[in-house]
């Protein structure tokens, strides 16, 4: 089963994780995170927006 860690981008560009990893994502993929992004600094190396621009909410593949 796919895990993710749950990331938030803020209308300043801040990026902050959430602390656990998600299993099941109900409710989650109402929108399609497409949008990828390079991770530096952090756990994952990638994340997937589902906006493009301000803020939104990003799914990281965790191996």
């Amino acid at each position: 089963m796919p895990r993710f860690a749950i990331y938030v981008r803020t209308e300043d560009g801040t990026i902050w994780r959430h602390h656990e990893i998600a299993h099941q994502l109900p409710g989650f993929l109402d929108h399609p995170y497409v949008h990828e992004e390079a991770l530096v600094g952090w756990p994952e190396a990638k994340v997937l927006w589902a906006e493009e621009t301000g803020p939104t909410m990003g799914l990281a593949p965790v191996d």
